[in-house]
């Protein structure tokens, strides 16, 4: 467990140390507030480099390789299961 006291800018921003940066491995993060209104910080995989996973010969058109490369990653997430 990683546990930090970060300040909040007057314009609302704060700055994750850069344990937690590289513990995320991504420069993607989805924010959530639960019912006790605690602030929760997730890391998502980058969609960019979901795409790696299809080949540059892929019989998969570009559309579909990006919107299957994104519900993989938000699927990940949420740890639903997409085919």
């Amino acid at each position: 467990m990683y546990i930090s006291t970060v300040a909040l800018s007057s314009k609302g921003q704060i700055v994750l140390p850069k344990a937690v940066r590289d513990l995320f491995g991504t420069t993607m993060v989805s924010l959530e507030i639960n019912d006790g209104k605690q602030l929760v910080i997730s890391p998502i995989r980058n969609v960019g480099s979901s795409l790696s996973d299809y080949k540059k010969n892929s019989p998969l058109p570009f559309e579909e390789a990006r919107v299957l490369a994104w519900e993989r990653s938000v699927a990940k997430r949420y740890k639903k299961k997409v085919a």
